[in-house]
C-alpha cells in the first residue's frame, strides 16, 4: 500500500514492497505536482522573465551611462593616474631634498674643515717661515764659526808646517852652504866649489859640473820639501847630473840634457843649464818671488833659501772676497 507524506515542496508518496527474509525494502515514487505547485512554478517563471528584462534594461541603461561618462571617465582615469604621478614625484622631490639638505650640510661640515685646515696652513707656513729663518741664521753662524775654527786650524797647521820646512831648509843651507866670492861681484860658491853665471868659458869643467850636481841635488831637495812638482825633472848624481824636458815639442828623440860639459855636445849642456834656471824660476814663483835675471843661478837660489827661512805665516782669510790675497805659508 502506498503511504502519502505532505512535505514542504508536496506531497510524497511510496510504496512497501514485499517482505523478505533479510530486510524491508521501499520503493520511492516520483513526485507528483499539484495545482499550487504548479502555479508558484509558473509565478517563478514570469519572475524570472520580468528579471531578465529588467537585466536587460539595466545593462542597457548602464551601457548608455558609460557610453556617456566615458570622456568623463577618461578625464578622471587620467587624473588618478596624474594624481598617482604627482604624489610619487613629490615623494622623490621630498626625498631630493633630503638628499640635498644632507649633501649641504656635508658641504658646509667640508667648507669648515677646508677652513680650519686652511688657518692650520697658515700657522704652519707661518712657523715654517720663522723655523727657516732661524735655521738660516743658524747656518751663517755655525758657517762663521767653522770658518773661524778651520782658519784658526789652518793656520796652526800651517805655522807648524812652514816651521818645519824652514828647519829642513836651514838644514839644507847648512849641508850646501852658498857664500859669496869677494874677489869678484856677484859671484858665489856652493859648498865651497864656485860657479859662473851662466858664462862658462875658460872654467874648469870638472868644477863647473861638481858645482851644478850640489845645485841640482838642492833644487831637488827644496822642491821636495815645498811640495812643488818641477816643470823639468831632475837626476842628481854629483858632478854626471841629468835634466829632463818633457815640455817641448821642437826637440829631438833624446830629451836628457847633461849638467856637465866634458864629453858631451856644448849645446846641450848649455840647455841643461837653462832648464836648471828654469826650475829655481819656478821655485821663486811658488814663493811669491820675482826673479830679476834668470842667468844668475846661484844669486837666485841663495835669495829663494833666505827667503823661506826669514818668511812668516800670514793667515788665510775665508771671509774675504779679494782674489789677490796671500797663500798661507807664503812668503812676506
Amino acid at each position: 500500500e502506498p503511504v502519502n507524506a505532505a512535505m514542504p515542496n508536496g506531497w510524497w508518496s511510496a510504496v512497501k514492497s514485499k517482505p523478505d527474509s533479510v530486510s524491508t525494502k521501499c520503493e520511492i515514487a516520483k513526485r507528483s505536482y499539484n495545482y499550487d505547485a504548479v502555479m508558484r512554478l509558473n509565478n517563478i517563471e514570469n519572475c524570472l522573465i520580468d528579471m531578465r528584462k529588467s537585466r536587460d534594461e539595466v545593462i542597457k541603461n548602464i551601457d548608455q551611462v558609460i557610453e556617456r561618462e566615458k570622456a568623463k571617465l577618461v578625464l578622471q582615469k587620467e587624473k588618478s593616474s596624474s594624481e598617482l604621478r604627482l604624489s610619487r614625484y613629490r615623494a622623490e622631490i621630498d626625498d631630493q631634498k633630503k638628499a640635498l639638505e644632507e649633501d649641504q650640510q656635508r658641504i658646509n661640515s667640508l667648507r669648515e674643515n677646508i677652513r680650519l685646515r686652511r688657518i692650520a696652513l697658515e700657522d704652519a707656513k707661518s712657523r715654517y717661515e720663522t723655523g727657516n729663518e732661524y735655521l738660516e741664521e743658524s747656518h751663517k753662524i755655525l758657517e762663521r764659526a767653522r770658518v773661524d775654527v778651520l782658519s784658526e786650524a789652518l793656520f796652526v797647521t800651517t805655522s807648524k808646517l812652514c816651521a818645519r820646512q824652514k828647519e829642513l831648509v836651514a838644514d839644507l843651507l847648512t849641508i850646501y852652504p852658498i857664500e859669496q866670492v869677494q874677489s869678484e861681484n856677484f859671484s858665489f860658491k856652493i859648498l865651497g866649489v864656485p860657479l859662473p853665471n851662466s858664462v862658462f868659458s875658460g872654467c874648469d869643467e870638472e868644477q863647473v859640473a861638481t858645482a851644478l850636481g850640489f845645485t841640482c841635488h838642492l833644487i831637488h831637495m827644496l822642491a821636495y820639501y815645498l811640495g812643488v812638482p818641477l816643470r823639468f825633472p831632475m837626476i842628481p848624481m854629483s858632478s854626471k847630473s841629468i835634466i829632463r824636458d818633457p815640455v817641448s815639442s821642437s826637440l829631438p828623440s833624446s830629451r836628457q840634457f847633461p849638467l856637465y860639459s866634458k864629453g858631451t855636445d856644448r849645446f846641450r849642456f848649455e840647455y841643461a843649464v837653462f832648464l836648471l834656471n828654469k826650475n829655481i824660476e819656478q821655485l821663486m814663483n811658488s814663493q811669491g818671488l820675482l826673479i830679476m835675471d834668470l842667468r844668475h843661478t846661484l844669486p837666485n837660489l841663495n835669495y829663494l833659501i833666505l827667503s823661506l827661512i826669514s818668511r812668516k805665516v800670514v793667515p788665510y782669510n775665508y771671509k774675504s772676497g779679494n782674489k789677490n790675497r796671500l797663500k798661507p805659508c807664503q812668503v812676506t
